[in-house]
């Protein structure tokens, strides 16, 4: 099962290394989250937030579909 999760994760960070604009903005209007997207594994229920930079994509977070998304990212103490 850990293997299975593994390959998801990569799966879903090698789509997004290509097409990095197709995560959704949803949760990056907030100032102090400005930029960061996120984009669904497949066979599990977690999403992959990362921000785009002119070099690199940056993965923030990997977060369960069922958290309270808004809550746990605009927690100022939950920052990096």
């Amino acid at each position: 099962m850990a293997m299975d999760f593994l390959h998801d994760f990569e799966s879903a960070v090698a789509f997004i290394s290509q097409f990095p604009a197709t995560g959704s903005p949803k949760y990056g209007y907030e100032p102090s989250l400005a930029g960061i997207r996120f984009w669904p594994m497949k066979k599990f229920p977690f999403l992959i937030f990362y921000i785009e930079t002119e070099h690199q994509i940056d993965i923030w977070r990997v977060m369960h579909g069922n958290m309270d998304i808004a809550a746990e990212l605009y927690d100022p103490d939950s920052l990096p």
